[in-house]
């Protein structure tokens, strides 16, 4: 029988063990914090807080005319209103060589006051409210995203109000939903120190991507030359899924963990953000691909081990099915309630509401070397974004006079729903008579620009900024691998979180895959290559701090 003195010894040791894992859990959780004020101040010594970037400049034209539309005249559904999108491009927003504003393009976008200014007078500018639809049903001074994603008018919205009407404002509300996902994982997670050491390496590869070279008014590394983008740009806007991801991650590589209340309650508003980031950016469907891959295979694994399905169905249960139905159902109620609330202009203009599949599919056989020498004729020599808008028009005008009118607007221009037929019908066609053409753009040609975007992205790290830049992210790794080796848990979660990582990195590729390859469409991939990194170099550096304090005990003279 044990004695009072040893129990109380023990009670004392459980209580000394737990005090050190809340110690190590919120230095992981100030780390992540850290590293999110270091990302700031690195947008702040690019340039990038003020300023558009000539990647992201078009987008966020339409994301701001949403929102002063809505701030302006309360018309909602991702409308745009023409008079201030042109107000917006006439006062100095514009990619014009020579814009009425005086400031040539592309210096304009990086004058600060120019922007305000632009922004100023589109907020101010006499107009009366827009003319609803008229005897056609047809609207005469509201437009559509022409195939953006609509959520990004949402996002300026949001920020205008947070924040005022200013520039500035876009970069704020991504750290303050950024933080308050971090500050929910905070809630969900703080008793785990290997959880909070993942966040950390999230929010540690984040700020490696702001540190790279195409994150930039204009990159200038020997692997990469090119007009940059920033976190405004819907490209970088779709890592707000990132912290929501892993949350339900490790809530399913912690199989002992036991739910409760309070745990859907945060997984619920993570769905949320991660349902946000969707909207701004739909190629993040890859992540709802992920999660739905690694939950069944770990239900199968489960399953094959000798657990009975009853235990899926125990909501207490990490693993249960009430995980993946919760975040589901938060994701499929968004897409619901944004497919609802559009703007009829949409329908009357045949505009879609986010980006075009089949346009991006057909565009990137461009990749292939002989596209020019087999296709280009039959294109009338458009590239890029252009081809697939040339082939449509094509298309329609081989129609009879009497059919054209309804792939086209009111003004002649192609709707964006014949835009998204005649590119698919053009793919099937290229497939079915070229099919060795197509299959080396996807297989040969895609992998080889995916693999010169990795070159580029790590290649073009740190470059033109001061050495501090470099030195966080290895004083970062040094403080979490202190922690971990710490805490002999950390590595219980750690491990399984390291080892579901690579299949997120794979399936981040694939929405890339699918349009013309570059770095600045490859950042989600990035992010997770860069967490795999940080999460290996951790493990394996605590293991051996471990193994090093192990031997010197067992060494050491009685």
């Amino acid at each position: 029988m044990n004695s009072p003195s040893a129990a109380s010894e023990g009670s004392a040791a459980a209580s000394g063990r737990d005090h050190k894992a809340w110690l190590a859990s919120c230095s992981a959780f100030a780390v992540a914090l850290l590293l999110l004020g270091a990302m700031l101040w690195t947008s702040f010594e690019k340039n990038l807080v003020g300023t558009m970037a000539e990647q992201g400049w078009s987008r966020q034209l339409y994301g701001i005319s949403a929102a002063l539309t809505k701030l302006r005249f309360d018309i909602g559904g991702a409308a745009v209103d023409q008079r201030l999108l042109a107000t917006l491009m006439r006062s100095g927003l514009t990619g014009e060589l020579d814009p009425a504003s005086g400031v040539r393009y592309p210096d304009n976008l990086r004058d600060v006051r120019l922007l305000q200014s632009a922004l100023v007078q589109a907020q101010t500018v006499d107009l009366p409210p827009p003319r609803s639809a008229n005897a056609k049903g047809e609207y005469i001074d509201l437009i559509g995203f022409s195939g953006e994603d609509t959520g990004l008018g949402t996002y300026d919205d949001l920020a205008f109000r947070a924040f005022g009407v200013n520039i500035p404002a876009l970069t704020y509300l991504y750290f303050l939903i950024v933080t308050a996902s971090l500050a929910l994982y905070g809630i969900g997670h703080w008793r785990s120190v290997g959880t909070m050491a993942a966040v950390a390496a999230v929010t540690l590869a984040l700020y490696v991507v702001v540190c790279a070279d195409f994150v930039n008014l204009l990159g200038s590394s020997a692997f990469y030359r090119g007009a940059g983008i920033d976190m405004k740009d819907p490209r970088f806007l779709g890592t707000l899924a990132a912290i929501p991801l892993l949350h339900v991650i490790v809530v399913w590589t912690r199989p002992s963990y036991r739910l409760g209340p309070l745990d859907y309650s945060v997984v619920v508003l993570q769905a949320a953000i991660f349902a946000f980031a969707l909207q701004i950016r739909s190629p993040v469907v890859w992540a709802v691909l992920a999660l739905s891959a690694f939950w069944l295979m770990g239900g199968v694994l489960a399953l094959r081990r000798g657990r009975s399905l009853r235990s899926l169905c125990d909501w207490r249960q990490s693993r249960s099915v009430f995980i993946p139905i919760t975040v589901l159902a938060v994701l499929f109620s968004a897409q619901f309630l944004a497919a609802v609330t559009l703007h009829p202009v949409y329908r009357v203009q045949g505009d879609v509401p986010r980006h075009m599949f089949w346009q991006g599919l057909l565009s990137s056989l461009q990749l292939e070397p002989e596209w020019d020498t087999k296709y280009g004729a039959s294109v009338n020599g458009a590239t890029d974004d252009a081809m697939p808008a040339q082939v449509a028009r094509i298309a329609i005008m081989k129609l009879p006079p009497e059919e054209r009118q309804q792939y086209l607007n009111r003004d002649g221009a192609t709707k964006r729903t014949a835009l998204e037929k005649f590119s698919k019908i053009a793919f099937f066609d290229i497939l079915r008579s070229d099919p060795r053409f197509v299959a080396h753009a996807f297989f040969i040609d895609k992998p080889a620009r995916a693999w010169q975007s990795e070159r580029q992205f790590f290649g073009g790290l740190f470059t033109g900024l001061p050495i501090w830049n470099a030195l966080i992210p290895a004083a970062a790794v040094m403080v979490l691998v202190v922690l971990v080796a710490w805490n002999a848990d950390a590595f219980a979660t750690l491990l399984p979180t390291a080892g579901v990582i690579p299949l997120f990195i794979a399936v981040a590729w694939l929405p890339n895959w699918l349009v013309i390859t570059n770095p600045m469409v490859m950042i989600d991939n990035f992010v997770w290559i860069v967490v795999f990194l940080v999460l290996a170099l951790v493990i394996v550096a605590a293991a051996a701090v471990r193994l090093a304090a192990e031997r010197g005990c067992t060494m050491r003279p009685a």
